[in-house]
């Protein structure tokens, strides 16, 4: 019996082997999965802020933070995103400076075409005064010469420079 004994005493010593075995394999298994799904988040989470960056700058919002604690490659792309960022971010600031700019250039070109425009009326509406004027002054002139009898003086019969008041004097003074 003792054969028997020993028989049974190591049957039940390899099934507790066996159910060893086992606890580690399942439980290198368990370890295996816990380690895979904390290196797959590890990546993809990464990968997933990046997605989110790239669709908000795809929309036009250029305030999205882009930041990593991690020193692989998914850390240096997303700080190469985040350079993009700030570029794009300068560009777009640039180049609504430069609207706001040409938006005051152009207000100050309407002023000043505007103020010319209205000086050159002033202008045309003086000079047609003064064309009136001058045309009064010469059908004037033409009335008292006719009343007179005064025969205008000619090129030839004018006084030297100086004389100019003596003749206009005697002209209106005479009769």
């Amino acid at each position: 019996m003792l054969f028997v004994n020993d028989i049974t005493e190591e049957k039940s010593a390899i099934k507790r082997a066996m159910w060893i075995e086992q606890g580690v394999t399942v439980l290198l298994l368990v370890i295996g999965v816990v380690l895979i799904t904390w290196q797959m988040r590890k990546v993809f989470k990464p990968l997933d802020k990046a997605l989110q960056v790239v669709d908000a700058i795809a929309e036009g919002d250029l305030s999205q933070d882009v930041k990593c604690e991690s020193r692989n490659e998914i850390a240096r792309m997303l700080a190469g995103m985040a350079r993009m960022r700030n570029q794009l971010r300068d560009v777009v600031q640039s180049m609504v400076n430069s609207g706001t700019t040409l938006k005051d250039l152009a207000s100050r070109a309407t002023r000043i075409a505007t103020e010319s425009t209205e000086g050159a009326t002033r202008q045309m509406q003086v000079s047609q005064s003064v064309a009136t004027a001058m045309t009064e002054m010469v059908s004037t002139f033409g009335e008292v010469s006719m009343a007179n009898n005064f025969d205008p003086p000619s090129a030839n019969k004018i006084d030297p420079p100086g004389a100019t008041k003596n003749q206009l004097s005697r002209l209106c003074f005479s009769r």
